[in-house]
């Protein structure tokens, strides 16, 4: 799953690189306790997310938004 989703990102124009949050996600209830996999993957510098003055640039919202697209057609299940 993780080689699709980075074939996918790479697809989608973006430089994926595996690497873990300093912050806590939904991620550490879905693969935490529920055992779910469970990927990463937002837009936005880390450094900037959950802070006071939080914020997100245009360019990267919409470079996510195509990321998610491409993440989706990827990792879609035909078979559903």
């Amino acid at each position: 799953m993780v080689r699709e989703a980075v074939q996918a990102l790479r697809k989608a124009n973006l430089d994926p690189a595996i690497s873990y949050y300093s912050f806590c996600t939904n991620g550490s209830s879905s693969a935490g306790i529920y055992g779910i996999p469970t990927i990463g993957f937002g837009p936005g510098r880390e450094t900037k997310a959950h802070i006071v003055d939080e914020y997100l640039e245009v360019d990267q919202l919409y470079r996510s938004a195509v990321g998610y697209y491409y993440l989706a057609m990827e990792l879609a299940d035909p078979t559903a």
